[in-house]
This record gives structure tokens, sequence and C-alpha cells, in this order.
């Protein structure tokens, strides 16, 4: 989903015309001001905060002071700054959020089977795993070297926005250290440098390549385990193909996407800041060693992938009805139209404090009017 600046852009310019926004994000509640959607802050965690769903109190508080941090950033910044870069291009444009009325449904990368379940608007459509497709062909080098692979091969991939040769010597030697003391496992690692970069010799189990066919190698039947960053569409295409996972995350969603797995039973987590080749070694040894994890793993994909159509077919029928319909907002929330403090009722809860700190006032006053009448007669009736 792009910010507010170009579908403004494109839909004063075109007049009206029905919008399907989509977001690469699993977390409802980041759409609140375009779908009206609420933030849960007592039940899930904030896209960035690195917690467990079962939050303690002063998680809680903190979880809701970045939820509602968020929400005044949209109108007091967010808005009138996108504002602002609009007027620049139409100077007699409306404000960019008069714009959510054209919003007809939208495409959340959601799905409740492999993620913290948060309650969603009509008009929100889960197409979660809509990106993976059906496996094709490998590479020649990869295909022979996996097929190869008697005990089978771990994939290690840091996905697209971090690059395993950035991580530092140190890093790089716990994790080369770790897969050559698991020689009975082929190690394939995307390495976006060539050899002569690493700050060791490459072991005889381990395969670099600067770019992996993720989504082909993690379908392949002789995959054993997945090491990622923990990313959205990582972690989608892994329990969509049952392949039990390790995870690094190293900002963003990414925390909450792997705390998910580690609780749901088909992941560890380990730290990219200051683990060591050990750490590594344990955590592949646990998962490959105990069944409990590929068993878990693959219950969870098969009630994934037990949907009536995929959520490519579900977005394309979503798109056409909205091209047949385009006129219709009835699924639209009337939430779209509030500001934050009258949407979560802090309206209605200040008046209440006000009256409730009104009433206690006078109920105070009142009792220490009688208590001073009491005392009074009290201390003439002893001088009497």
């Amino acid at each position: 989903m792009i910010g507010p600046c170009l579908p403004s852009i494109i839909m004063h310019r075109f007049k009206d015309i029905p919008y399907i926004p989509a977001t690469p994000y699993n977390a409802p509640s980041t759409t609140a001001s375009v779908l009206g959607t609420f933030a849960f802050s007592g039940m899930v965690p904030n896209h960035v905060y690195d917690v467990p769903e079962s939050m303690s109190f002063v998680q809680r508080v903190k979880n809701f002071i970045y939820d509602t941090y968020e929400m005044i950033l949209h109108e007091v910044y967010m808005h009138p700054e996108a504002d602002r870069i609009l007027r620049t291009i139409y100077p007699g444009a409306p404000s960019t959020s008069s714009f959510y009325k054209n919003v007809r449904v939208s495409f959340i990368n959601a799905n409740p089977i492999i993620q913290y379940k948060e309650p969603m608007m009509p008009n929100m459509i889960p197409v979660g795993g809509l990106q993976i497709q059906p496996p094709q062909p490998l590479p020649e080098d990869l295909r022979k070297i996996v097929e190869a692979a008697p005990n089978g091969f771990i994939l290690f991939s840091l996905g697209s926005n971090a690059r395993s040769d950035l991580l530092g010597p140190e890093r790089i030697m716990n994790i080369l250290t770790a897969m050559e003391r698991l020689p009975q496992y082929q190690f394939l690692w995307k390495f976006e440098s060539d050899e002569s970069k690493l700050p060791m010799a490459v072991p005889k189990n381990v395969y670099i390549r600067a770019w992996m066919p993720q989504n082909d190698l993690l379908a392949h039947p002789n995959i054993k385990l997945f090491i990622t960053h923990s990313g959205l569409l990582s972690t989608q295409e892994a329990i969509w193909h049952g392949v039990p996972v390790i995870g690094f995350p190293l900002f963003a969603d990414q925390f909450r996407n792997i705390n998910y797995c580690v609780a749901a039973g088909i992941a560890k987590r380990l730290r990219i800041q200051n683990f060591k080749a050990n750490d590594l070694i344990d955590a592949i040894k646990e998962i490959l060693g105990e069944d409990k994890y590929a068993k878990k793993m693959k219950e969870v994909s098969r009630l994934f992938r037990d949907q009536p159509e995929t959520p490519l077919e579900r977005a394309v029928w979503w798109c056409e009805w909205v091209l047949r319909n385009p006129g219709a907002d009835l699924l639209q929330s009337p939430a779209v139209y509030l500001s934050w403090f009258r949407k979560y009722s802090y309206d209605v809860l200040s008046f209440v404090l006000v009256v409730s700190f009104v009433l206690i006032a006078i109920a105070c006053k009142v009792i220490s009017l009688v208590w001073n009448s009491f005392a009074t007669q009290s201390t003439k009736s002893k001088m009497q």
C-alpha cells in the first residue's frame, strides 16, 4: 500500500475512481486510517514492537503508547505533509484523507492460520500468500547439489532487504563455523559477494550463491530447514511448503513473524546481534533432531493451504467485483470518517472521567461540610 500522496494524485486527476489499496503487511491495525479498522493494544503487539502475544501489563502499556502514537502521527503529521505535497501539483485538491471514501476493498497480506488474530472490516480481503506460485525447475547447479545431498539441505537467506555479506566478519565466521560442524547437511547460503570477501574458506558442505530461487527451493522435497530473517513473504512461503524455520529477525514486522512461529511450535529464534556458532548448531540439531517441529509445521501448512481458492484467485475475483460495482461503498466502515479520538470513544471516556471527578469533588465537599457541621456542634456541646 503506497502512502496517501500518489493515490490521492491519481484519484484527483481521474475524478473519484474506485480505489483498491493493498498492504504487504499482515497487521490490519496498520490500515486503521484507510479502512477504519481498530488497533487492539491489549491483544495484538504493534507491528514494530518485539514482544510475545501474551503481553505483560507493562508491555501492554507500551503497546498502547505505540499504537496511539501511530494514530496521532497520521492525523497531525502524515496527512498534513501529504496535503502539502499534493497541493504543489493540484493547488485546489481536497485533503488526502478525503480520498479514503473511494476505497472499495483492500487486500491484506494476512491469513489467520499463520499470524496473530485481528478482527477485520468486511472490505478487508485476506490474501496472505498471494506471491506463492507453483515451483519452477531449479537451475542446473542447484539441482545437482540438492539432489545429491543424502541427508537433505538447509537454505540460509536473509531476504532482499538485508545482505549476508554485510553481517561483519565475526558473524560470518560464526555462521560458516556452524555449517562446517554439521557436515551431514548440505547448506545453500544466499551470499551477495564472492568467496574472496569471506573471512575463512568455504566449507565443503556449503554452496554460496548471490541469488537463490527461494520459493522453488522451499518446495523441493529434499529441504530440511530454512534459516531466514523472518520476513513476512519468506515466513509465508516456508509455512506453505511445510519447512521448519530458524529466524534471525532484524527489524519491523520480522519480530512478530518469528514470535508467532515460535509460539506455534514451528520455529526457533536467535539474535543476530550476539549469537555464537554453538547457538546456531544447537538450534539446528534441536529442530532436525526432534520430530515435533516438522510434524507441527506440516499440520500448519495443511491448514494454510486448505482454502476454497488460492489467494491470487481471491484477489482477482474481488478486483472483478469492484469493476462490476464501481460505486458500491456499502462494505466500507463509517470509522474511516472519524478521528482516532472519537473512534475509540476517548471523548466519551473523557466526559465520564470529568463528570466522575466533578461528582467525587461535590461528594467530598458535601462530606466535608457535614463533617465540619457535626464537629462544630460537638465543640459547642462540650463548651456548654
